[in-house]
């Protein structure tokens, strides 16, 4: 299996076909197909369907896509180590982040990694799980950190737990329900759920099932933490997550956290990586940042759910 095949492979699938690929790869369309050709029979199975109506990626050949991104991200990242190890420019990080990181600890860490690497090249990823993995398993992401399980994930990836998240229901300031503390009342309202891989309000549901409590009489689907804030601050609709995210001053603007009769279980906070993949050292320093925010002050936050009071820096009494 070359290099050169592997970069036709994964071309074939950015570029949508034949004719596209090999006009991007500056090569002929034969020289493409022969490329393909020859990976199909490197790995003994047909990859890619090819009829008038255009090419079509078999399961072998999707299986084989998301290997042959990880490749090659892989070996980007092995160039960008030996650049950063001789002194170089041009470390590149790229790390999909939950959103309640914004609202504690992100804003110190960027300014602290931007001072010690300021020419290297920082990338965010929006950290909900069901983006992170795939861009870990297919190598965009040098490493995720997001509320999750060990058990959410496939077992290439690796869930290092950092503290306990603090999750709550939260509605607008002068919602018709406010006041209201009992679960049952609560429910009887419309609410507005992520219910993707591993989130938090998957977690709530199997809570409710589990201490006899039926689900809301109505659940809107919304997988953009944005989008959630936004419906929850115009709308009746009740949201669940952090309850950091809800408190924070400026994220929270016109919602307020709901404090029912009985408390949810915590979330777990965590840095995800691929299993056996070593950090490059720029990557390697800014996770070294957030697991020392977390557990040296941010983890408070995120557990208690609000903003920590600055720590005193003593009072000059002379």
């Amino acid at each position: 299996m070359k290099i050169h095949q592997i970069k036709t492979f994964v071309q074939l699938a950015e570029s949508g076909s034949i004719r596209a690929a090999a006009r991007d790869m500056h090569i002929s369309q034969s020289a493409l197909t022969r490329n393909v050709k020859e990976l199909e029979e490197e790995v003994g199975a047909e990859l890619v369907n090819r009829s008038y109506r255009g090419i079509e990626f078999t399961p072998s050949g999707l299986a084989m896509l998301s290997r042959a991104r990880n490749i090659l991200a892989n070996i980007d990242r092995a160039k960008d180590e030996i650049q950063q190890i001789q002194g170089g420019a041009g470390a590149k990080v790229t790390v999909g982040l939950t959103p309640v990181l914004t609202s504690s600890l992100l804003a110190p860490v960027y300014a602290s990694f931007s001072h010690a690497l300021p020419k290297a090249q920082l990338t965010f990823n929006e950290g909900l799980l069901t983006e992170i993995v795939p861009k870990l398993i297919e190598g965009s992401l040098d490493f995720g950190v997001a509320i999750a399980a060990a058990s959410d994930l496939p077992t290439e990836l690796t869930f290092e737990p950092l503290c306990q998240v603090k999750i709550m229901p939260a509605m607008r300031l002068e919602h018709p329900a406010a006041g209201l503390t009992d679960w049952e009342s609560l429910l009887k309202q419309d609410w507005i759920l992520n219910q993707s891989l591993g989130s938090s309000s998957n977690v709530f549901l199997q809570w409710l099932e589990e201490v006899g409590l039926p689900a809301p009489r109505r659940i809107i689907q919304c997988t953009s933490p944005f989008l959630m804030l936004e419906m929850i601050r115009r709308t009746d609709l009740i949201g669940l997550g952090p309850a950091r995210l809800f408190a924070d001053p400026m994220t929270g603007i016109g919602i307020e956290n709901v404090s029912p009769d009985r408390s949810l279980p915590k979330a777990t906070l965590g840095i995800i990586r691929v299993r056996g993949l070593a950090l490059t050292p720029a990557a390697d320093r800014l996770e070294a940042m957030i697991k020392k925010a977390i557990t040296t002050g941010d983890g408070e936050e995120l557990e208690t759910g609000m903003p920590c009071l600055p720590k005193s820096k003593g009072v000059n009494r002379a």
